[in-house]
Parts: structure tokens; C-alpha cells; sequence
């Protein structure tokens, strides 16, 4: 709110769905400061985020959704479908525009050597449930150790 009120800004831009942005998105509301979301209507569940975006979603004015299925959830909230755009996934346009490194510059700069096959894991634990997420993650690994001819590095 003290950012808010040095810089006064016209408008706030939320992009997600994430704890910090609901603190912005709270503080703009109080001070009548309009709220662009960008990702809203989408959802994950089990987790803490889909509450918190929503949230959001009933905070702002404008609403830039990803995809059909996501405006419609916006409007079922509630929003008015004029203020309501279907923009598309705004990092496929950052990742057509990056310029991508090569396989042997990607190596050379994680000081990592690809194997034959290679898999990139990330792991999301299912926060609205308690003690699962060991078990989840445990499960995973095991997933991942009964692979065949697959060398597995820990990347730091």
C-alpha cells in the first residue's frame, strides 16, 4: 500500500494467482486503484492458488484469460463478459521471440551433459492436503529410478 501510494499508479497488472499478488491485488482494491488479471479463470486443484485466484478474479476490472474454457469460468463468477479478454497464453509469445540457446551452449552454461534420454521433473505438491506430499514426491522418485537406459543427475 506505501509502494502504491509514492507511485500512484492508474492501474495495477496481476499476473497468477500467487500469494504475494493477492497481497497487491488487496491493497490496490482498498485504494480504488483498478486491477488487470492476467490468468484468472484457470484452475488447479487441490491447491491453495485456486481460492487465491478467484479471489482475485472478483478484485479486478479487466480480466485477460488464456483460453474459452477460462472466460466462461470468469463470467460464471460473475465478471461482466465486456471486460473480459481472450488473449491467449501470454509466455508462448516470450518463448517465440527467445532466442534458445543450442544443446551444446545449454550444457557448456548448466555445466550439465545430456544423456540419450532426458526428462526435466517438477513437482507440485497438492498443498490443501496434509502429509501427502512426501509420499507423492517419494512416489515419484521411484517413478523416476525404474526407468530403463535413462541417467538421472541432480542439477544444483
Amino acid at each position: 500500500a506505501d509502494a502504491y501510494n509514492e507511485l500512484n499508479p492508474n492501474i495495477v497488472i496481476i499476473l497468477g494467482d500467487r500469494f504475494e499478488v493477492f497481497a497487491a491485488s488487496i491493497a490496490a482494491l482498498y485504494l480504488k486503484i483498478p486491477i488487470a488479471h492476467i490468468h484468472g479463470g484457470e484452475t488447479t486443484m487441490g491447491v491453495f492458488d485456486e481460492a487465491i485466484r478467484h479471489s482475485i478474479t472478483k478484485m479486478a476490472w479487466w480480466h485477460f484469460v488464456a483460453a474459452d474454457v477460462y472466460k466462461k469460468r470468469v463470467t460464471q463468477l460473475g465478471e461482466d463478459p465486456s471486460r473480459i479478454f481472450l488473449v491467449g497464453g501470454l509466455g508462448v509469445d516470450g518463448i517465440k521471440k527467445s532466442n534458445l540457446l543450442s544443446k551444446q551452449d545449454l550444457e557448456k552454461k548448466l555445466k550439465f551433459k545430456f544423456g540419450k534420454k532426458n526428462i526435466l521433473v517438477t513437482f507440485h505438491p497438492v498443498t490443501l492436503e496434509k502429509d501427502t506430499s512426501q509420499r507423492h514426491f517419494k512416489n515419484v522418485l521411484e517413478s523416476l529410478i525404474a526407468l530403463k537406459d535413462t541417467y538421472i543427475s541432480q542439477y544444483k
